[in-house]
């Protein structure tokens, strides 16, 4: 059963589970870790456990209530650069540990690359804030670029929800919740975010992207075991001469709470960058 409806607060379902995982995790800080071996990367912060598979995000696990969010893993393959005049499958090298220039933190680096065509994917974290920041990137040799993805693999709707502001505000819960959704920032993709709630905890993956590049929602599924969510970022238009897309920064978080917890990452974000606008002030795009 798919539903779809205007986000609002429900009441929040918790365990006593929640409060044991929380009081474990303050415990036992816990300092980021990259650890890469061929295709598989693991990246582990105070508040998550995030397995990739390539580019996929393939294992999502919160650590401050055990919970984990992706039920079916893909082999690699969801990751994609999408030309006008050519296509297929990219070829993977392994994941690569370095350091991040900007910030001197450990940093894995994946290249995809078929016949002219290149997808970067770099993953970081932040010391601070305990995010897992992951930036992507695409260049192809002959112009005719639109847009190069990411995805999570196997999202899981029957244990929990999807709040997206999109259409002004969207939930997604139940067997093949979403699927065929499309959705575009700024325009019917308001806010570069999404929100995870389930039983006893929340995610939240966020763009801190100031240049309001175009991006994409897709919803799409490989069977009845969870959806795959694709965020793509678009070459700046006309597509018929792009070359490139531009570097995209995204932040992923785990919390104890439900979606609104979890969205205050976001807002904090936004109210840092982009203060609120006197009334008579010209909009601009979250």
């Amino acid at each position: 059963m798919t539903r779809k409806q205007t986000a609002c607060a429900r009441p929040a379902r918790r365990t006593a589970t929640v409060f044991v995982w929380a009081l474990l995790a303050l415990a036992a800080p816990v300092q980021a870790q990259l650890a890469a071996s061929g295709s598989s990367l693991t990246v582990t912060t105070g508040n998550a456990v995030a397995t990739f598979t390539g580019p996929d995000l393939v294992g999502l696990v919160n650590r401050a209530t055990g919970e984990s969010y992706l039920t079916n893993p893909s082999s690699g393959e969801l990751g994609a650069v999408n030309e006008m005049h050519s296509g297929g499958p990219l070829t993977w090298a392994g994941w690569t540990i370095g350091t991040d220039a900007a910030t001197g933190q450990p940093q894995a680096t994946l290249i995809g690359q078929r016949s002219g065509s290149t997808l970067r994917l770099a993953i970081t974290t932040d010391g601070t804030t305990q995010e897992i920041v992951l930036r992507l990137s695409a260049s192809v040799s002959t112009a005719g670029l639109r847009d190069a993805s990411w995805s999570m693999a196997g999202l899981n709707f029957s244990g929990g929800r999807l709040i997206v502001p999109g259409h002004s505000g969207m939930v997604f819960e139940g067997t093949n919740a979403g699927i065929g959704t499309f959705l575009q920032y700024p325009n019917t993709w308001q806010a570069q975010m999404l929100a995870y709630e389930s039983t006893a905890g929340s995610f939240v993956l966020y763009s801190t992207d100031n240049s309001y590049a175009f991006k994409q929602l897709r919803i799409s599924t490989r069977g009845n075991t969870g959806a795959d969510i694709a965020v793509a970022t678009e070459a700046v238009s006309p597509f018929p001469t792009a070359s490139v897309v531009p570097t995209v920064e995204w932040r992923l978080k785990a919390f104890a709470g439900d979606w609104r917890v979890a969205a205050g990452a976001y807002r904090t974000w936004l109210q840092a960058n982009r203060p609120h606008l006197p009334r008579d002030a010209p909009s601009v795009p979250d």
